[in-house]
């Protein structure tokens, strides 16, 4: 189970993104939903999962946020994070179920995005950036006690990294048609 505290201790730098393609037909080792499309630290991801562990990017705060959600782990919010998205942006959305189902997937959405407060409330910040810099900097025997495992979780915000902003959506879009 993939633990956002103990994947922060990683060595500072090891943690980029890499655009690199994965090798067809291997799904993300994460939520395993998407066939993965890139890789953090040589774990092939889709793109909802990806933010997760692409803890060094330099404006990870924009595309994630921290949660509080002790009750799923990283791979099924992973998952409702990818259904939620395209609900949001299939080309039907247009007629009235289509409309329908964005409206509820929004609702989803800003439910999910609401547990930063606990986030922030229990951690001290729902900034994947300081999470990255705060376990960094904290001794190992003053994590060791928690046995791996956490309720924070990473959520990505629907937005792609500024090297490339529409890439989430258009692959998103491509997995919806099934391509």
């Amino acid at each position: 189970m993939f633990d956002p505290i103990t994947h922060a201790r990683a060595p500072k730098g090891a943690l980029r993104l890499s655009m690199n393609p994965v090798p067809e037909g291997q799904g993300c080792k994460c939520c395993g939903n998407m066939s993965a499309r890139l890789s953090v630290a040589d774990i092939p991801l889709c793109p909802t999962c990806a933010p997760a562990y692409a803890l060094d990017e330099p404006d990870i705060d924009t595309v994630a946020v921290l949660i509080w959600l002790p009750q799923m782990d990283q791979g099924v919010l992973g998952r409702l994070a990818s259904a939620i998205y395209v609900a949001k942006t299939r080309p039907d959305v247009a007629n009235g179920e289509g409309s329908a189902r964005a409206e509820q997937a929004n609702r989803v959405f800003l439910a999910l995005y609401k547990l930063r407060e606990q986030a922030q409330e229990r951690f001290g910040t729902n900034s994947p950036a300081a999470l990255r810099r705060i376990v960094s900097n904290t001794p190992r025997h003053d994590l060791d006690g928690r046995h791996g495992t956490s309720g924070l979780r990473i959520l990505m915000r629907g937005r792609w990294f500024s090297v490339n902003p529409e890439f989430y959506t258009r692959t998103l879009r491509l997995w919806a048609a099934g391509l």
